[in-house]
């Protein structure tokens, strides 16, 4: 069994049904052009500054000819991730994912640009830094730009642990144990 539609015609023979439906298409993808418009919205700027020792173990060894390199991999990502969560505390598991050192003509200013993302599959939350460091200025101020999400519900994500804080976490654990090097984890972080 089926439910009968009576359609209404137009002038051109054209049924009224077929124009709703291209409305209502039309007003579908507008509210969702504009959901995508909000969630730039949300978005919101965190200054994170770094000390002038913290740029001198990430900076990049600059290669004649090339106006792009890279920062130290191993050293940087959970640097910035750590150094981020405990100015901010948001829950975010902040995986970076490229940075890239861009230097100016008379090499006396590096544009710095970080991206990243969330480890949470339900967070999605985006994690932009720029910065531009000028040589001979003592620290870094890197501008992110991430969704706060120190109010929302989230779950529990393990941080990757890697390159030279791996290495230093071990020293550490060989010296003092895994329940204790825990314990003082948490108090720090608290």
């Amino acid at each position: 069994m089926g439910v009968i539609v009576l359609l209404k015609l137009d002038q051109n023979n054209n049924s009224s049904l077929e124009k709703s439906i291209i409305s209502t298409r039309k007003s579908d993808s507008d509210e969702s052009y504009s959901e995508l418009n909000n969630n730039k919205t949300e978005l919101d700027t965190f200054d994170l500054v770094l000390t002038e020792q913290w740029w001198n173990e990430i900076k990049p060894d600059i290669i004649e000819g090339s106006s792009r390199v890279k920062l130290k991999p191993g050293t940087w990502t959970n640097e910035i991730a750590i150094s981020f969560l405990q100015r901010y505390r948001l829950p975010c598991t902040f995986v970076s994912k490229r940075a890239e050192v861009i230097l100016s003509q008379n090499d006396m200013i590096y544009t710095i640009k970080i991206t990243g993302s969330c480890k949470s599959k339900k967070c999605c939350n985006i994690f932009r830094g720029y910065a531009q460091k000028q040589i001979g200025v003592e620290g870094l101020m890197i501008q992110i730009t991430t969704r706060d999400t120190r109010t929302k519900n989230y779950e529990a994500v393990k941080g990757p642990l890697n390159g030279k804080r791996r290495r230093e976490v071990q020293k550490k654990l060989k010296a003092e144990g895994s329940s204790e090097w825990r314990k003082r984890q948490a108090r720090e972080t608290m």
